[in-house]
């Protein structure tokens, strides 16, 4: 396995890739992820055909909408720089997505790699990687918000809180 490519809306997803972006494994991350995936057989399947797939049937299902539409894309690899660079194209082939059914995205966007604190974080508070690390970022530029409070909360949500916070040193993007 090369990288690990997460969706977080409320749904939270992961896809185990390998060095060709071929989906190795999916996992549903919570209750909601498995509703997402109900039924798909992504494995073998090309990096951005998933994506499509897991986006449109969020979309189907009623996680995201015209009002519900943010989502945190983190991409976890060990190489920093083509964890970036898969991180960026992904960000850009959701708003792709939206944007040809003419809807707008909120896309955040992060790469990661090993990080013992966010693991444990995770597993904690139920929650994924990579909201782990988007809510370690918020605190981050707010210390008296915590990850007791944030984690309860879908990705929505923390971004609205997480835009009116933003620095300039942060290691998030959005668009």
């Amino acid at each position: 396995m090369d990288s690990i490519v997460t969706l977080d809306v409320n749904p939270s997803v992961s896809l185990d890739v390998d060095e060709n972006e071929k989906v190795v494994a999916v996992n549903a991350l919570n209750e909601d992820g498995e509703a997402v995936i109900d039924g798909m057989n992504l494995e073998g399947t090309d990096l951005d055909v998933s994506i499509n797939a897991l986006i449109g049937s969020m979309l189907k299902n009623g996680y995201l909408n015209e009002v519900k539409n943010s989502i945190l894309v983190t991409v976890e690899n060990d190489d920093e720089e083509k964890g970036d660079e898969l991180e960026v194209r992904i960000a850009r082939d959701i708003e792709k997505v939206f944007s040809e059914d003419g809807r707008e995205a909120a896309v955040l966007s992060q790469s990661l790699t090993g990080d013992e604190e966010l693991e444990q974080l995770a597993q904690e508070y139920g929650i994924s990687r990579g909201k782990a690390a988007l809510i370690r970022e918020v605190i981050r530029m707010d210390p008296t918000l915590t990850y007791q409070t944030l984690s309860t909360l879908n990705v929505q949500e923390i971004a609205l809180i997480y835009a009116t916070r933003q620095g300039e040193n942060s290691t998030v993007t959005q668009t």
